[in-house]
């Protein structure tokens, strides 16, 4: 009995020992070693689409901010633009905007932003903005709230100026007088202030000379070197305080800043004038002669006056200056100066002088190719001379008339070849019918252009018989008439469009451009024409001109589906599905033609919904 239990146990430890063979032998764990410790995969988390959305938007951000510190306004836009709207995103956007040059946007997304948070800086830009717009109005309403807030300090500068800027454009000079006196409190350097101080100042204030002194004392030393208003302050002393000694001074400064602004030669000319101090006033008058019409009654009065001191050469240059710039004047002429100026000629003149004198006197007596022809022969020895600016004046007027008679003659001849085309297109048109009429049997399209041909100066004929050409399958023969009814009216818009039409059925996109030019030419309103040049367009690649005409075609036909459609393809054409998506849909509300509409509809299924 015990051999057989040691039997039962031995067995029993035979098969366990086997088992523990076959589990190690079937699934060969790995061994661990310290240098491979055992891994245990933990359960990854769920992804959190709005984390994963914040941290994209966080990126776009950082990479708009990056490119606008840097200039790059193109990725500032297309890095926001997938953005959610709030403060920043609008108003970066819209300094993008305005600083690529596409101001109406950028007013809009000043707007949104400030619906967010008011910032002062984004109300002087939008002001700013609808001042390079030409909405002055509400520049000014703009910069007139802002001036009364407490701004840094170039902040409220750029306030100040603007104010004071569209307040004096819309001749509001009580604010721009206001503004101004403001502005140089804080900013004692602004020239704008300071202008338009001096300018408004005399109808503004009661005490107009105490005011000009004090800015005198507290903003002079700003405007030693500045020549506008060195000039206004000298305008003010001369005109408003009168006192013609101080004007001087700064007018003669105002000479010394900029010799060749005449405004200053001028006004000491009339203050020495006043004064009977006349040779002085000839000589600032002298220095600065010029061809401005503007200024030819001073120049004329100039004239006499040297004359009567026996300037004569002075009286002479003055008085040539005043009738090349007023020919007017030549009937006030006093006979005396050419006497006078004849006489000192033959005394002291040399022999340009008596050249250019016998010029002008062909000049003022209509003898316009002798003075023209001298001129240009004369060029070298003038342009260095006292007659320099009198010559270029006369060559001028006379290159003008010269450049008119050549465009007429030019106009005229073209007249003579359509006098004479339209005659030979008549004759062209007489034979014709009497060949028709000579057939025994003549055709139903033969009987058509007999009926216009018996109307050969009718327009409207020709371009019937055109249509009715066309109907019949004989394309070429519609032309021909079509081409008559264009000459025959050259304002007519059927007969080119239509042309047009003929040619884009050809093949012929070069002549259809041309037709559909001049239909639009003829009729720039014309919807269908404009439609019909996008397709030119799009059909050569051309988009930008693809798109222009399209928008128009839309402008003058809010429902021309063809118009929609090639906005559509142009949308397609950068990768801009849904834009082009909305512009089919456009199309197909548009459009009452079956097979367009299926056209458009197949287009539609295959850009997909977005």
């Amino acid at each position: 009995m015990k051999e057989i239990k040691l039997v039962l146990f031995i067995a029993v430890l035979v098969i366990a020992c086997l088992g523990v063979a076959a589990y190690y032998f079937v699934f060969k764990p790995v061994p661990v070693t310290p240098t491979q410790p055992l891994q245990v995969k933990a359960d990854e988390p769920e992804a959190d689409p709005a984390a994963e959305k914040a941290a994209r938007d966080q990126k776009l951000l950082e990479t708009a901010r990056n490119a606008n510190l840097r200039g790059d306004y193109d990725t500032v836009i297309e890095s926001l633009k997938p953005l959610d709207e709030n403060y920043e995103v609008l108003s970066m956007l819209a300094y993008a905007f305005a600083r690529k040059g596409h101001l109406e946007t950028a007013i809009v997304l000043f707007e949104r932003a400030m619906t967010y948070e008011r910032m002062p800086r984004d109300g002087y830009a939008l002001a700013g903005l609808y001042e390079q717009t030409g909405d002055i109005t509400v520049a000014m309403t703009l910069y007139e709230v802002l001036s009364h807030l407490n701004l840094p300090e170039n902040l409220s500068r750029g306030v100040l100026e603007g104010l004071v800027r569209t307040s004096f454009f819309l001749s509001e000079n009580k604010t721009a007088y206001e503004a101004s006196k403001k502005l140089l409190q804080r900013h004692p350097d602004s020239e704008i202030g300071a202008i338009t101080f001096l300018r408004t100042l005399p109808e503004q204030s009661e005490s107009p000379l105490a005011e000009v002194e004090l800015f005198e004392r507290t903003s002079g030393k700003h405007f030693e070197d500045n020549h506008a208003v060195t000039t206004w302050l000298a305008s003010f002393y001369s005109e408003v305080a009168k006192q013609p000694e101080k004007a001087l001074s700064y007018y003669e400064r105002a000479l010394k800043l900029d010799a060749a602004v005449f405004i200053p030669h001028l006004e000491i000319y009339k203050i020495f004038t006043a004064k009977g101090e006349h040779k002085k006033a000839l000589e600032h008058i002298s220095a600065f002669r010029t061809d401005n019409p503007s200024y030819s009654d001073v120049f004329f009065e100039a004239s006499m006056t040297a004359l009567e001191l026996k300037d004569i050469k002075n009286a002479f240059l003055l008085y040539a200056t005043a009738v090349v710039g007023k020919p007017i004047l030549l009937a006030e002429s006093e006979r005396g100066l050419f006497i006078a100026y004849e006489k000192y000629l033959k005394k002291s003149g040399s022999q340009l002088d008596k050249d250019f004198y016998k010029l002008f006197y062909d000049y003022i007596n209509a003898k316009r190719e002798t003075t023209y022809d001298d001129l240009v022969k004369m060029y070298d020895q003038l342009k260095d001379s006292p007659y320099v600016d009198i010559a270029r004046a006369i060559y001028n007027e006379r290159a003008k008339e010269k450049r008119a008679d050549e465009e007429h003659q030019k106009k005229y001849k073209a007249y003579l070849k359509e006098v004479a085309e339209y005659e030979q297109m008549v004759k062209e048109m007489e034979a014709e019918r009497k060949r028709l009429e000579a057939l025994s049997k003549p055709s139903p399209a033969d009987l058509v252009k007999i009926k216009a041909l018996n109307k050969p100066h009718d327009s409207k004929a020709q371009y019937e018989a055109a249509v009715e050409l066309s109907r019949m399958g004989y394309s070429n023969d519609a032309k021909s008439f079509l081409r008559d009814a264009a000459r025959l009216a050259p304002d007519a818009y059927e007969p080119r469009y239509s042309l047009a039409i003929l040619a884009l059925n050809d093949g012929d996109n070069l002549t259809a451009r041309n037709y559909v030019n001049d239909a639009l030419a003829a009729d720039p309103s014309s919807s269908q024409a404009w439609s019909l040049s996008a397709a030119l367009y799009l059909d050569a690649h051309e988009n930008e001109d693809a798109e222009i005409a399209a928008n128009n075609a839309i402008r003058y036909n809010p429902k021309n589906s063809d118009a929609w459609k090639i906005l559509g393809q142009l949308s397609l054409r950068k990768n801009e599905f849904q834009q082009a998506g909305d512009y089919i849909d456009r199309a197909i509300a548009s459009e009452q033609n079956p097979d367009k509409l299926k056209e458009l509809k197949d287009l539609r299924t295959s850009i997909g919904y977005y």
